[in-house]
């Protein structure tokens, strides 16, 4: 698992623990990955990036329909819950994470 994969897990998020698609942002001990939740509604408005269904880059997410990258915290998933992969976010659309996030591009 690399950073920027977009996986389909289960882990509790907002009380719910059904599946959904995670991003990878870093690897960290013991096979535990930092990830961002991904929805189709952004909760509370909470600071999130739109991946428009509509980019030329958005294919390669394998995400079925436009959602959000809720960037508000780093959310820790075991290996374990990351079970299947769904695609990557590339190109512009990596771009524009960067550009809405506040997170700053490795140098």
């Amino acid at each position: 698992m690399k950073p920027f994969e977009i996986y389909s897990g289960t882990h509790d998020f907002n009380g719910c623990a059904d599946e959904r698609p995670w991003l990878i942002f870093d690897s960290r001990q013991d096979n535990i990955f930092g990830c961002f939740p991904i929805s189709t509604k952004n909760y509370r408005d909470e600071p999130a990036v739109w991946l428009d269904p509509d980019h030329a880059d958005f294919q390669a997410t394998g995400l079925n329909r436009g959602c959000y990258i809720l960037v508000e915290r780093i959310m820790e998933l075991g290996g374990d819950e990351l079970r299947r992969y769904r695609g990557i976010l590339t190109n512009d659309l990596l771009g524009a994470f960067y550009d809405a996030s506040g997170y700053e591009r490795p140098k």
